[in-house]
């Protein structure tokens, strides 16, 4: 956010940790910053409804992930390369 070359871009972050939230939210206060974690979203809950690119940072866990093209074999988030 801080070395975007837009300066009319308008970010919204979603951190579960309330300290890296807090201090995101002190850095960047013209940003939208969410202490919450992102599978807990509701469109509703945010101030801009659309996003050009999402950035994510998978926690590593054993869940797999969804692919409707490969339904048949599981996929462990942390496998994918």
């Amino acid at each position: 956010m801080g070395r975007c070359p837009d300066k009319n871009a308008f970010f919204t972050g979603v951190e579960l940790d309330p300290l890296s939230a807090d201090i995101a939210r002190a850095l960047y206060p013209e940003h939208e910053i969410l202490n919450q974690g992102f599978e807990t979203l509701k469109k509703d809950e945010l101030r801009n409804h659309d996003f050009d690119a999402v950035i994510g940072n998978v926690p590593f866990d054993s869940y797999s992930l969804y692919d409707a093209e490969y339904k048949d074999t599981p996929v462990i988030a942390h496998q994918i390369s």
